[in-house]
């Protein structure tokens, strides 16, 4: 009898464990948490063009530190703009003769000169690395599993839409795995969140505070990621994938 009952308890103690452990896997912090604990891990991106005419032309967008080697993710649209520009140069007959990288820390109001360390045009992404950037002034963030997403799941996007720095948006995921065909390698995660000029390049994240897509544009009121699984890093450490 004894025995069983030794049995009954520790089979109670195991169900008990695994319950606990199933409503944290599931607990989801609040918009204003993620917010404030992303606000050392993001940044905004300036990118000064000067060309052969000798105008000089600028453009931004948003990124995230992944590692603390102070390495940023963010779309290659934002980070070469000489893809960007390419049409435009070959119309005009110019050519880019110097480009500038900056990173700003809005929360610490704090700019650092950064560099392009690698892009991938085929599926859009890119890393910069931040540099004389002291490793107490940021934080990387976690990176989540976007194959667990559902159409439903509440996530949150963080940019500078049209300038207006450090902007939070909630929606949901409307869709999984679609193709644009305006990239090579495509994977795209639908949102009903605005990715406005200036998102760009900044964290989707999930209600966790995982990051686990890359923004990146939106076609007619519908706001579309990158999957941060198809962000090859390792590859991007060692130079542009795409030569």
């Amino acid at each position: 009898r004894d025995a069983s009952m030794r049995k009954a308890l520790l089979i109670g103690c195991i169900s008990i464990f695994f319950f606990n452990q199933s409503i944290f896997a599931r607990e989801s912090l609040s918009a204003q948490k993620i917010f404030q604990n992303s606000k050392d891990s993001i940044v905004e991106i300036r990118v000064d063009v000067t060309l052969s005419n000798g105008i000089k032309v600028g453009g931004s967008g948003y990124g995230f530190f992944i590692d603390r080697d102070g390495n940023i993710s963010t779309v290659n649209h934002v980070a070469d703009p000489e893809d960007v520009l390419k049409n435009f140069l070959k119309q005009n007959d110019l050519t880019i003769v110097k480009v500038d990288y900056w990173v700003v820390m809005i929360s610490k109001n704090r700019k650092y000169r950064a560099e392009l360390v690698g892009a991938d045009k085929y599926t859009d992404t890119a890393l910069l690395r931040a540099l004389d950037i002291k490793p107490d002034d940021f934080r990387p963030v976690k990176l989540g599993d976007p194959n667990n997403l559902m159409p439903g799941d509440v996530v949150y996007a963080i940019g500078s839409p049209f300038g207006l720095s450090d902007s939070l948006t909630m929606g949901i995921v409307s869709g999984l795995h679609r193709h644009l065909k305006v990239n090579y390698l495509e994977d795209f995660i639908q949102g009903d969140i605005i990715i406005n000029p200036g998102n760009s390049g900044g964290p989707l994240f999930n209600s966790q505070g995982e990051v686990i897509g890359i923004n990146t544009m939106t076609l007619r009121s519908i706001g579309f990621a990158v999957p941060i699984t198809l962000a090859n890093f390792d590859l991007l450490k060692k130079g542009n994938v795409n030569v």
